[in-house]
């Protein structure tokens, strides 16, 4: 919908999609996925869609995110769903805000 604005953070773009914002991670030239994440934020979107949390950062940064009323959607390495919450602990967000 036009009222819904979308924005990624992808590494790489598979698919270019029409009305949504997408933004590639370049990591050699600082454009990591945290970082694209705050950037994101700035522009106030509805949604936000992260293509993998990896690290400590970005974890925090969209957990913050999703406190803030955005709905973020992401990717994790995990075997199952409930090992999400344990991964998020163990990348080192705090089990409160896991919790929330």
């Amino acid at each position: 919908r036009p009222d819904t604005k979308i924005i990624t953070a992808e590494d790489p773009v598979e698919y270019y999609l029409p009305g949504i914002n997408q933004c590639e991670v370049k990591a050699r030239i600082g454009m990591t996925f945290a970082r694209i994440i705050r950037a994101m934020l700035r522009q106030n979107p509805n949604i936000l869609l992260v293509g993998e949390i990896r690290d400590e950062e970005t974890a925090n940064t969209a957990i913050q995110a999703s406190l803030t009323g955005h709905l973020v959607f992401s990717t994790l390495h995990t075997n199952d769903a409930p090992s999400a919450l344990t991964r998020l602990v163990d990348i080192g967000v705090q089990p409160f805000l896991v919790a929330s």
